[in-house]
């Protein structure tokens, strides 16, 4: 009998263990389950702030993009009476340049809505590379307007307005030369605009016999970085993003 008790104990205390076990085992279950919920959520609420913040940051960069392009086309019209030969087409196929762009912005800031963050991001830094490029363009296009009127005045014995107009010409110069530091493929065109530029800038601080050998090569080294500048962008815009 009082084995049969021992047996009968131990089966009991069997039975007992394993009903604390399935009771623990389902409560456990139940809290994994509600972390998993929880993780999850919490995850899922990480992703939406990426997402507004991606979305935010593109709305930001394409409206600074906007910004730039209505600037250009601003300064374009400054040349509306330039019909220096050369400068009068570029100034027009910067202009077209400037439309184009400003569409191409425009589809991206739709397609960048549904596009993933990486192609978003993507094709949002290689548009704001050639809007930059093209506000260079222009820059350098105003700077050879001003710079040809300060050739003029000189000519005509205006040399305060000469050496006005030269001033902002060269000063124009000197922003694209920084505007272009981020971008080693022009190292070389604009390290020889610059050193154009010290050249003419010591003539007018020295009042120096205004050379015009100096202006011309300083005009020249503009127009040579505007053509490299006016073939990269035929190129980027050959490339669908």
């Amino acid at each position: 009998m009082n084995a049969t008790a021992i047996v009968i104990s131990f089966a009991m205390l069997a039975l007992a263990a394993v009903i604390y076990w399935r009771a623990g085992g389902k409560r456990e279950a139940r809290f994994n389950a509600q972390r998993f919920q929880e993780d999850l959520q919490e995850i899922k609420t990480k992703q939406m702030e990426f997402a507004d913040e991606a979305a935010n940051t593109n709305e930001e960069a394409y409206h600074r993009g906007r910004q730039h392009l209505t600037k250009a086309r601003e300064q374009l019209s400054q040349l509306d009476g330039d019909t220096t030969p050369g400068r009068e087409d570029q100034s027009r196929l910067a202009l077209a340049d400037i439309e184009e762009l400003s569409a191409e912005l425009e589809e991206n800031v739709r397609a960048g809505r549904t596009a993933p963050v990486s192609a978003a991001r993507q094709a949002r830094e290689k548009l704001a590379q050639r809007v930059s490029r093209l506000k260079v363009r222009v820059l350098l296009l105003v700077a050879e307007s001003k710079a040809d009127a300060a050739r003029t005045a000189a000519l005509e014995q205006r040399l305060p307005q000469a050496e006005e107009l030269l001033d902002e010409a060269m000063e124009l110069m000197h922003r694209v030369s920084q505007d272009l530091v981020a971008e080693p493929d022009y190292d070389v065109l604009t390290d020889n605009l610059r050193r154009a530029v010290r050249e003419v800038s010591l003539c007018l601080r020295t009042h120096a016999q205004w050379t015009a050998g100096k202006m011309d090569r300083m005009l020249a080294e503009s127009t040579r970085l505007v053509r490299r500048l006016e073939t990269d962008e035929r190129k980027a815009a050959a490339v669908k993003t």
